[in-house]
This record gives C-alpha cells, sequence and structure tokens, in this order.
C-alpha cells in the first residue's frame, strides 16, 4: 500500500472515530462537512488511479457527506457517480451492491430531487454518457435508479435557478431519441403530464421540438382523476378543508401556486 493510500486509510479511520453531529453543534458539523470534501479529494484520487474503492469505505464516506450536505455540489455529483459505476459493475456481490444502494436510499428527500433533476438536465442537453474516472454510464440508468431509490417524479425543484418538475425539464430537450425513454420512465413511474410548475405551465407547453410536445400530449395519458382535479381547480372549488392530506396533494399538481421559494433563493 503507498502512502497516499495509506493516509486516506488513516484519515477515514480518524474521521469515523468523531461521535455523531448534534443537530444543534453547527460548528463542529461545518468541521465535520470541511473533513468529508477532504477525504472525498482523496477517494476520487484512488478512484482515478485503481479504477476501484473499497465499497466499505465508499458507504461510510457516501452516508456522512450526504448526510452532512444539504446542497447539490461538485462533490456529492461525483460521489453519486462512483456509486452508480460500481453497482452497474459485475464486480461486487449481492451484499456490497445492496449497501451501495441503501447509501442512495438514505440520501433526504430534497437531495435525490436535486440530483434526479440535475441528471434530467443533463439529457436534455443530449448528454447521455457520464464519465467517471475509467467508466462510463448512460444517464438514463442514474434517472431509473434515482427514481428506483425513491426520488419523487412530480416534486417542483429548485436547480439552476429555475423552479420546474421532472417532466417540464425533459420537455425542453431538441433530441426526441433522447428525451423519449426518459419521458416514457417518468410517466411510467407516476409523472402526471398535466401537472403544472410554479407559473402554471404543463411540460407540453414547454416543449420546443413537436415530436416532443406529442409524446407529452395530456389528452394520451390524461386520467379520470387528473380530469376531475383540474375541473376543480378551474372552478375554484374549495377542497382543502374537505379532502384528505393525499388526495388535497394531488389537486395540488394541478393548480398554479406560490413559489416556495423567495427571490433570494432563486438568485
Amino acid at each position: 500500500m503507498d502512502l497516499s493510500h495509506r493516509s486516506f486509510q488513516l484519515r477515514l479511520h480518524a474521521f469515523q472515530l468523531i461521535p455523531q453531529v448534534q443537530n444543534d453543534n453547527c460548528d463542529i458539523a461545518r468541521l465535520l462537512g470541511s473533513l468529508c470534501y477532504g477525504i472525498c479529494g482523496q477517494l476520487f484520487r484512488v478512484w482515478e488511479e485503481d479504477a476501484f474503492v473499497s465499497i466499505d469505505s465508499l458507504v461510510i464516506i457516501a452516508n456522512w457527506t450526504f448526510k452532512l450536505n444539504a446542497f447539490l455540489g461538485y462533490t456529492e455529483i461525483k460521489l453519486l457517480e462512483i456509486i452508480i459505476c460500481l453497482i452497474q459493475s459485475k464486480k461486487l456481490t449481492k451484499n456490497e451492491q445492496c449497501a451501495l444502494i441503501n447509501s442512495i436510499r438514505r440520501i433526504g428527500t430534497e437531495g435525490k430531487q436535486h440530483f434526479l433533476t440535475y441528471f434530467i438536465q443533463r439529457v436534455a442537453l443530449n448528454t447521455s454518457v457520464q464519465q467517471s474516472g475509467q467508466f462510463s454510464f448512460t444517464t438514463f440508468s442514474a434517472i431509473r435508479l434515482l427514481i428506483q431509490c425513491g426520488a419523487d417524479v412530480n416534486a417542483l425543484s429548485n436547480h439552476w435557478r429555475r423552479i420546474n418538475r421532472p417532466l417540464h425539464i425533459i420537455a425542453k430537450c431538441s433530441n426526441i431519441l433522447e428525451a423519449k425513454p426518459v419521458i416514457e420512465l417518468l410517466l411510467a413511474c407516476g409523472a402526471h403530464p398535466d401537472a403544472v410548475d410554479h407559473r402554471g405551465v404543463q411540460p407540453k407547453d414547454e416543449a420546443e421540438v413537436r415530436d416532443v410536445k406529442e409524446l407529452l400530449s395530456t389528452s394520451r395519458h390524461l386520467s379520470l382523476k387528473c380530469r376531475c382535479a383540474q375541473l376543480i381547480v378551474s372552478q375554484e372549488i374549495n377542497y382543502k378543508h374537505y379532502f384528505y392530506p393525499k388526495l388535497v396533494e394531488f389537486i395540488e399538481l394541478h393548480r398554479k401556486s406560490d413559489s416556495p421559494w423567495t427571490r433570494d433563493d432563486l438568485w
């Protein structure tokens, strides 16, 4: 084991000895966050050089990093890309694969939404393959894995200063061959083609390519339940105090609502 690998293992061992962070101790949380980034940097170098990392080490680092850092950044994306590469490889045991999948499942709701939005945005920009070290994986496979691990296909997400739902993002893709499998996956997993964004715009209205617009046409997918929700919204029927929470949440998908973010959040 060379010096850099030994340094990485010692640093990781020291990091594990640090007690659990209390939610109200911001100073320790910031310190741990900084240490996480340092360890991640060493992990990335090992990955680039060896094309493999210890699964146990990766799971520990991933769990801490995704827990301590609420916002999506370069480090978190690169860490997730390594996890995806290893999950798709044939080198892992079933237990190792499950451990990596569970590390994605443990990511918070907002974090998973950021990741899902990021990869859908990559497809919309015609980037169908992601490179990580000596390996690559399809962007579509990353989207599918995140959905399998609990990412919400209907949620609004604040990404790159825009508030959008997944279907609204992929609707902007100019390549029907890239857009079609993602749209079909989102629809199959419960995405609503008639759900509006914070401006009251449906996904089909965002499409600039006719084939994409046709694929998102609500007349092809709209259920009776969605039609009823649209009617309730259009007639301004008071529903919030009469229906159970899940149904209210469903109706809200079809209603233009006030943005949950302020201008400061966006800029």
